[in-house]
């Protein structure tokens, strides 16, 4: 699943959705198996940079927070997580395009992508995991993702992040690590969707 932001549009590719968040402690560690570089606990946030040989550079930036903009997204995702119509149409290899409503997404970092990790509680007192990327580059950022869950750990579908948007990846149970790597900035062409994988 996958999304991204422009101005007041928000495409994702939804798994499930809920509401606001919750608090937690884990800390962001970078390490490498399996081709995955940065492992995220929940409630944390990290930058990072690719330079033009496609090396990373990984910074901790403190906790997130949910914005409005955010918790908006994520609340229609749940919403569209209870139409089995409207689901259909934005899993897997699908994304589908939501508003922030009357929130104002703050400017995305030029240069730099933010990636926030956080665990959801809905009103009805379930558990969701989100995360949200801010793409500051000029291409679209592709990466692989793994989860843990219950001590297991699976790959999962995502989407690419396009250029100067934020995208957004969202599960429908809490998830106690996501592993990301494989990041890489590919050319984008204007009007193309995001391809999810």
């Amino acid at each position: 699943m996958g999304a991204f932001v422009s101005k007041w549009l928000f495409v994702v590719a939804i798994m499930a959705g809920l509401g606001s968040a919750a608090a937690a402690s884990d800390d962001a560690m970078v390490q490498g198996h399996d081709g995955i570089n940065l492992g995220l606990g929940p409630s944390t946030r990290f930058v990072l940079q690719i330079d033009d040989a496609g090396h990373l550079t990984f910074i901790p930036d403190g906790a997130p927070q949910l914005s409005d903009v955010d918790e908006n997204v994520a609340k229609q995702i749940a919403q569209a997580y209870a139409d089995p119509g409207k689901l259909a149409k934005a899993s897997g290899a699908n994304a589908t395009m939501y508003d922030g409503g009357n929130a104002k997404p703050q400017p995305i970092a030029s240069g730099v992508i933010r990636v926030s990790f956080f665990q959801l509680t809905g009103s009805d007192g379930k558990s969701a995991t989100l995360l949200v990327f801010e793409n500051g580059y000029d291409r679209a950022l592709h990466y692989k993702a793994r989860l843990t869950r219950g001590g297991k750990t699976s790959p999962t579908d995502v989407c690419t992040v396009l250029p100067h948007l934020r995208g957004y990846e969202q599960w429908p149970y809490p998830v106690e690590r996501i592993d990301l790597g494989d990041f890489a900035l590919i050319p984008y062409q204007p009007g193309t969707t995001p391809v999810c994988e």
